[in-house]
């Protein structure tokens, strides 16, 4: 099998080509900014992952920014799609994020309703795109809303690795009460992959733990395995100064439960935090 991947050079994309060609199949990286023949190598893949649009917190959030997190998924999945209508395409697997939820501290599910902030408006666009490769080609379509990926070299774990490792780490507000939808790369990867080997899944998949834990037991967790204290509160004004309106989505408790995931037969490869952080760290 040949899967064509959009955004194959980040840090969920590089995983991604590894687990594939592991599987023993092909992966077909393909870029619609930099290689004019992308469409025509589309027409030779059997499934796609689209995981392309510019990362969310490489810069702080102006304008030009949101426009850039935005057209970037919106307008790019919209000429992906455009491009599967003569092709041999059967399954497309497009990343979203559990952001369409909006913050709250009620827990939510692939059934839940979006939200309506900026980070939800752009995935509800972003899936809207990507459904249509469904609605005009039949092409079978299958969103998978990403949470909080933890990774070794990428995602968020790299930007809170540095404070911890030094000792200075500690929870994101006073208290850390809310909570936090992590999730293991291995799992993401893994729920795409199940998702283009079994054409029973539902349609939206939550890429989260199914065992939440708060933003405090996360930094405690963390702490303990890097063997250093966790105990400095990160005021929330501190990370507002620092990354601007995108500190809203850092510091943000989310409760989104991967409900269709888990019944449409996936078993995660690393449930628990402890030993996902280990896993990670120690490899």
């Amino acid at each position: 099998m040949k899967i064509a991947i959009f955004g194959a050079t980040g840090f969920i994309g590089s995983e991604l080509v590894k687990a594939i060609q592991g599987k023993g199949w092909e992966a077909l990286a393909l870029d619609i900014r930099k290689d004019p023949t992308w469409e025509e190598k589309l027409k030779t893949a059997d499934a796609v992952i689209n995981l392309a649009g510019h990362p969310l917190f490489k810069n702080r959030w102006d304008t030009r920014v949101k426009a850039l997190i935005h057209d970037s998924r919106v307008d790019g999945t919209h000429k992906i799609v455009a491009a599967l209508k003569n092709t041999q395409v059967k399954t497309l697997v497009n990343a979203s994020a559990i952001g369409i939820y909006g913050a709250s501290e009620e827990d939510v599910n692939e059934k839940s309703q979006p939200a309506d902030d900026f980070l939800a408006r752009v995935c509800k666009n972003w899936e809207s795109e990507a459904t249509a490769a469904q609605r005009l080609y039949n092409i079978r379509t299958v969103i998978v809303r990403i949470g909080v990926v933890m990774g070794k070299g990428g995602g968020a774990l790299e930007k809170l690795l540095p404070p911890f490792k030094l000792g200075l780490g500690g929870p994101i507000g006073m208290t850390g009460s809310q909570s936090m939808n992590w999730v293991h790369v291995d799992d993401v990867v893994g729920i795409m992959l199940f998702a283009i080997e079994n054409e029973k899944v539902a349609p939206i998949l939550n890429a989260t733990s199914p065992n939440i834990v708060s933003n405090k037991e996360f930094s405690q967790t963390l702490g303990k395995v890097l063997h250093r204290p966790a105990i400095f509160p990160l005021p929330k004004a501190v990370l507002y100064a620092v990354v601007g309106e995108a500190a809203g989505v850092i510091a943000a408790g989310q409760r989104a439960h991967p409900q269709a995931t888990l019944a449409s037969g996936y078993t995660f490869k690393h449930p628990d935090l402890n030993e996902a952080l280990t896993n990670i760290l120690k490899s």
